[in-house]
């Protein structure tokens, strides 16, 4: 039992000959969620299906390492704090719940499905902290139905309530939820656009006079 212990931390030789055991830590973003996630009351059918088909990182947040970008090109990869599972995996399931939250009547999943009204992809420059004490989020989503396209840019800052790793991971859960809320919209728009185009969602009389000019009037 004492070998495994020894087998999960770091040993380090300080100058003055004694053994300096660095602990590994590991974190996981998806119980960091899970401590404040609200599960929406669902009824039997919902008004309509979107999938969160993927979410895209850059190669140094694929790393299990956790990260700190130290100056404006320079990024410092920590040696004994982890992520405890993927962090492309994490973050996809994340935006999951907070989405479903707040789009209740929607159905956001990421399994793949066919007859999806609307698909979302997310790709991420950087989702990490920085030196100044904040969490930086910043990259580009694409909403797609019926092969229709759009793609919005997003930037979020978030600041650290304390230093340390623990704080870090807690940042980026904040910043997620802020993202989560600015996708809502977009989210929403896409799939009424998408029912809407199938016949499913009637466009009021009255807006229909509005858009159509009279007969009498060409």
């Amino acid at each position: 039992m004492r070998m495994m212990t020894l087998s999960a931390v770091g040993l380090l030789m300080a100058c003055g000959g004694k053994t300096v055991i660095v602990e590994d830590h590991y974190y996981s973003l998806v119980l960091e969620a899970a401590a404040d996630r609200e599960v929406p009351a669902r009824s039997s059918s919902t008004e309509g299906l979107v999938i969160l088909t993927e979410v895209v990182l850059p190669d140094f947040l694929m790393l299990r390492n956790l990260t700190l970008q130290t100056s404006s090109n320079e990024i410092d990869i920590a040696k004994h704090h982890h992520w405890a599972d993927p962090l492309d995996e994490s973050v996809q399931k994340v935006l999951i719940w907070d989405l479903s939250a707040q789009l209740p009547a929607l159905d956001i999943t990421r399994s793949a499905v066919a007859d999806a009204d609307c698909t979302l992809a997310v790709e991420f420059d950087r989702l990490h902290a920085d030196s100044s004490g904040h969490v930086l989020a910043s990259g580009r989503y694409t909403l797609t139905r019926n092969e229709h396209s759009t793609r919005h840019e997003f930037d979020v800052s978030q600041p650290l309530r304390a230093d340390g790793y623990t704080a870090a991971v807690t940042g980026i859960r904040q910043a997620l939820a802020a993202l989560g809320e600015a996708m809502r919209p977009q989210v929403q728009g896409c799939v009424v656009q998408a029912l809407r185009a199938a016949g499913q969602i009637q466009v009021p009389a009255s807006r229909r006079a509005h858009a159509e000019p009279d007969a009498s009037s060409r």
